[in-house]
């Protein structure tokens, strides 16, 4: 990690990068079950997601990230595995692309194109006519298997990146950024790490999971919307009715009127 972050921008550059990281997750798990059930990629949710070197993607940005938060050496090794594993995310990703263009764009017309050059007696061969034919059927079908493959494996790759995100961010109970993505974005988190959720949240706060309601009610009042921070904060009460902190916050708020 770079050595001239303090420790807030650090934090942010944590918040950021598990962000980020969700909202890629959960268009590529979309896209991935989409292709379970019809075997086919929405070959342009995919490029948004990916982007090119002249407009960067949401996952291509992420791997930049990733790169540049970790790759300064120093880092833990949870850090460490994640820059690799997004990187070979992004890779896999880009491959994936390729093999969907492949099959929505390439194949289908080539094979019609056959179809109406057999309808129109072009050929004077059509044995040899039905071997390309079959050729190409051949390549669609190793394709498909192909990429029914990279799914896997990217759909892996998925499940490890919410693990090593579990190792990276245990102990930032104090991470305020952080603490207020997980109360803001409740409903994105338990779908990418699904029935790892409970993990993550023991891991980031420990046995009190009322700390990451009580630093989202801070930043929420810090940030002028005290009507969310107040809801916070009695969360964080039903949670544990002895958080004192919370009840000093609603005591703050009932104070200024």
């Amino acid at each position: 990690m770079p050595g001239n972050w303090n420790d807030g921008k650090i934090r942010h550059y944590k918040r950021d990068i598990l962000r980020d990281y969700c909202l890629a997750c959960a268009t590529l798990d979309e896209q991935f079950e989409r292709f379970r059930a019809s075997g086919t990629l929405s070959f342009s949710i995919m490029q948004g997601v990916m982007g090119d070197q002249f407009n960067k993607g949401l996952l291509w940005r992420l791997k930049d990230t990733a790169h540049h938060l970790f790759g300064g050496g120093g880092n833990s090794t949870a850090g460490e595995a994640l820059d690799w594993a997004i990187g070979f995310l992004f890779h896999e990703c880009a491959i994936i692309l390729e093999a969907s263009y492949q099959l929505q764009k390439y194949y289908p017309s080539a094979g019609a194109m056959l179809m109406r050059a057999e309808g129109r007696n072009i050929s004077s061969n059509p044995e040899a006519l039905e071997l390309v034919r079959r050729f190409l059927f051949d390549q669609a079908t190793d394709t498909r298997e192909t990429l029914a493959k990279m799914v896997e494996r990217a759909s892996g790759m998925l499940t490890a990146i919410n693990r090593l995100f579990c190792h990276y961010l245990a102990g930032e109970a104090d991470n305020r950024p952080l603490a207020r993505l997980v109360y803001d974005r409740e409903e994105l988190l338990r779908s990418v790490f699904k029935e790892l959720y409970p993990y993550f949240m023991r891991a980031v706060f420990g046995d009190a999971p009322e700390k990451g309601l009580l630093e989202a009610a801070w930043s929420l009042f810090e940030s002028g919307r005290r009507p969310k921070a107040e809801r916070a904060a009695r969360k964080a009460l039903e949670v544990n009715p002895n958080c004192r902190e919370a009840q000093e916050l609603l005591d703050k708020m009932a104070a200024m009127g």
